[in-house]
C-alpha cells in the first residue's frame, strides 16, 4: 500500500510539471512610455516571445488585447510578433491614474496553452496644473466709462470656473482682495475681474493669488493635493505691454493669442502684423489681445 501511495505521488508530481512546462506564459518585458502619458498617446508593448503569426503583423484590429482600468478605447496593430501597439480612438481621460494588464482576449491569436501574466503598468495622465496667470486693464462691461483689472488662469485642463472661485484667494498688502467670477462656461482659461475702489494703486505692484487644494478638472475625480501660491503683477494703466503667446491647433488650423496689457481696436491691426514666412492670416482683436488665424505648419 505504502508503495503505491508513493507511485501515485510520483505521477501526481510528474503531472503537475508537465503542465507547468506545457504552458508558457504571456508576459510585458518592456514598453515605450513611463508614468506620464498624454491623452492621443500611442502605447507600445513588447511581449517576452512571439505572440501572433505573421500574417496578423500590420493590421489594425479592434479586438482589446489589453485591458486598462478605467476603461480606455481604442484600436491595436502588431507591429511585430511580440510588439503590439494602442492607439486610442478616444482621448484618456485627463487627471487619471490608469492600469493596463494584458486581456485574455490575447488568447484568440495564441496559443491557447499559454498562461497570461496578470501583473499590471501603471500610468497617469497629466495632472491638473496651473500653466500661467496674466492680468490686463479693460472697460467695463457693467459700468459705461470705467476700466478694470481683470485676470487670467489658464490651466492645462478644462475646469468649472465655479470650483475655482470657491478655492481662490487674493491678496495685497496682506489684505484680502475682493473679485468677481467672470467665466461661467468650463474652460481652461478662467479670468475673474479685480474689486475695489482703488484699482490704480495696484498699478506696477503684486498681488497674491493662493488656490486651496481640492480643485478639479472636468472629466476627472482627481483633486489637487496642495495649494497653489502666484504673484500676479498688475501692469501699468498707461503702458502697453505683450504678456505672452499661445499657439493653438484646432481641427488643422493653426491659430496664434497674443496676450496684451490693454485692448485694442480692430482698426488697421493686420497692418500692424508681419508673419515670416509669410501666410495668408486674419487678425481680430480679442478682450485680452489679439488672434491671428492663418496656414501655419505644424
Amino acid at each position: 500500500m505504502e508503495k503505491c501511495k508513493r507511485f501515485f505521488y510520483f505521477l501526481f508530481s510528474l503531472l503537475i510539471l508537465a503542465a507547468c512546462t506545457t504552458k508558457q506564459s504571456i508576459r510585458i518585458t518592456d514598453w515605450d512610455f513611463r508614468d506620464v502619458v498624454q491623452q492621443y498617446q500611442n502605447l507600445t508593448f513588447v511581449f517576452n516571445e512571439p505572440v501572433v503569426a505573421d500574417s496578423l503583423v500590420n493590421q489594425w484590429d479592434s479586438a482589446a488585447y489589453m485591458s486598462f482600468q478605467p476603461l480606455a478605447r481604442g484600436k491595436y496593430m502588431w507591429i511585430a510578433t511580440d510588439q503590439l501597439v494602442f492607439s486610442p480612438v478616444q482621448p484618456f481621460a485627463p487627471s487619471t491614474d490608469y492600469t493596463v494588464a494584458i486581456s485574455p482576449e490575447i488568447l484568440q491569436v495564441s496559443d491557447k496553452n499559454r498562461i497570461i501574466d496578470v501583473n499590471t503598468i501603471s500610468f497617469h495622465t497629466p495632472y491638473l496644473d496651473l500653466e500661467s496667470v496674466a492680468s490686463y486693464w479693460t472697460r467695463s462691461e457693467e459700468t459705461w466709462g470705467k476700466v478694470e483689472v481683470r485676470i487670467t488662469f489658464n490651466f492645462t485642463s478644462v475646469i468649472v470656473p465655479e470650483n475655482l472661485r470657491q478655492l481662490l484667494r487674493l491678496n495685497y498688502r496682506n489684505e484680502p482682495v475682493p473679485f468677481t467670477l467672470i467665466s461661467k462656461n468650463p474652460t481652461k482659461a478662467v479670468e475673474i475681474s479685480v474689486d475695489g475702489p482703488n484699482l490704480e494703486s495696484m498699478a506696477k505692484q503684486r498681488i497674491v493669488a493662493v488656490i486651496s487644494e481640492g480643485l478639479t478638472c472636468v472629466g476627472s475625480n482627481w483633486k489637487s493635493k496642495q495649494s497653489v501660491k502666484k504673484e500676479v503683477l498688475i501692469p501699468a494703466k498707461e503702458d502697453l505691454q505683450v504678456t505672452g503667446m499661445t499657439p493653438v491647433w484646432n481641427k488643422g488650423r493653426g491659430s496664434i493669442l497674443i496676450r496684451t496689457t490693454q485692448p485694442l481696436e480692430d482698426n488697421k491691426l493686420k497692418e500692424m502684423v508681419v508673419i515670416d514666412p509669410p501666410v495668408v492670416f486674419t487678425v481680430d482683436a480679442v478682450r485680452d489681445g489679439i488672434q491671428i488665424e492663418g496656414e501655419f505648419m505644424e
